[in-house]
């Protein structure tokens, strides 16, 4: 098993799904590969973003209490948003972990569920 593709529109750097500002601003959709994978970037250019929007999918905060506040919303031309949007999609699980993820999973509006698409 292994966390294959991280979702977040809204959360802080991350923006609405549009691209129309030449993806700055736009929203994160991060395919992971399997073994390790490496974030490098500039300072605020969203490293630590994605590495909270997984630990909060996945309420994985540690010992720390952790909520989304004001601040975690995106704040683009438009204003503040109103609603985010974080997801994360696992990969390869075996029957002993699915089981143990089913109270977990979740489904949107159109069913779907575990998956992280483009677009």
């Amino acid at each position: 098993m292994y966390l294959s593709c991280v979702r977040a529109e809204n959360f802080r750097i991350f923006g609405p799904g549009s691209e129309e500002d030449g993806g700055k601003g736009g929203r994160l959709n991060l395919e992971l590969d399997r073994g390790i994978n490496v974030l490098v970037g500039e300072n605020d250019s969203g490293k630590s973003a994605i590495i909270d929007a997984i630990r909060i999918c996945l309420l994985t905060t540690a010992a720390d209490y952790y909520r989304i506040t004001r601040d975690d919303f995106h704040v683009g031309p438009a204003g503040r948003a109103t609603a985010l949007t974080i997801a994360c999609a696992f990969t390869d699980l075996t029957m002993e972990e699915q089981a143990t993820f089913l109270e977990l999973v979740t489904t949107d509006h159109e069913g779907h569920s575990g998956r992280c698409v483009g677009g």
